[in-house]
């Protein structure tokens, strides 16, 4: 099976997405694959993203 490989905009852009729609939609939208390896991508990916606007506000 081939992967996505996603921008760090696109990344950025989806975890925002998901913020205000679930993470289920948003995965839906963009067409994220909701199985194990996907999924947890997708939250190593959003911890980065909180590890960035936490550090963006200090």
């Amino acid at each position: 099976m081939k992967y996505k490989k996603w921008t760090l905009d696109q990344k950025l852009e989806i975890l925002a997405t998901s913020e205000e729609i679930g993470i289920v939609e948003a995965c839906r939208k963009y067409g994220v694959e909701l199985i194990l390896v996907a999924s947890g991508a997708f939250f190593s990916y959003l911890q980065k993203y909180l590890n960035l606007m936490t550090r963006q506000k200090s």
